[in-house]
């Protein structure tokens, strides 16, 4: 995982090609690879590597939220909203799905939907209200250019005004 976390995408790639050239059924290294291949913007191959991932270990509610993530990138929102909704029902717990949506159905101009979705997530965790959050989690450009639109919507910043003060 370092060597994504210092940008060297394409040597992290190589290291994932060889480990999967040992063990072929390993879920979470083609997740990794998916997550490599997405940063330098190879969505097809991302997508493609996440199926692997996924055909290995179909639950894998993380491969699904990384499936919507390439999507949205790819311009696909509606099946973007789809796979973060199909992770939301392996793990309710989740907050990036819910959020993802959020700003997914505020994109598309459905503000009340999106703010009801928006608020219910970040009052469980206010933290993914943070720009620096989502650019960790590997949110793509697009989707976090439309996170911050949405974000500085005046109720979900009155939200996070008053969720920042009670702590």
């Amino acid at each position: 995982m370092a060597l994504i976390e210092l940008e060297r995408y394409e040597e992290a790639i190589a290291v994932y090609d060889k480990a999967l050239e040992i063990k072929p059924y390993t879920h979470y290294v083609w997740e990794y690879k998916g997550n490599a291949l997405r940063k330098l913007e190879r969505y097809e191959e991302a997508l493609a590597a996440y199926d692997k991932a996924l055909g290995i270990k179909p639950d894998n509610e993380y491969s699904i939220i990384n499936l919507g993530l390439v999507k949205y990138e790819m311009g696909f929102i509606d099946q973007a909203i789809e796979n973060w909704q199909a992770a939301t029902e392996i793990n309710n717990q989740l907050v990036e799905p819910k959020l993802a949506i959020g700003v997914a159905l505020y994109k598309k101009g459905k503000i009340p939907e999106s703010l009801a979705k928006t608020e219910a997530s970040l009052k469980s965790d206010k933290s993914w209200s943070s720009l620096e959050r989502l650019k960790k989690e590997n949110w793509g450009d697009k989707l976090i250019a439309d996170a911050a639109k949405l974000l500085e919507n005046p109720q979900i910043k009155a939200l996070l005004s008053d969720t920042n003060s009670g702590n």
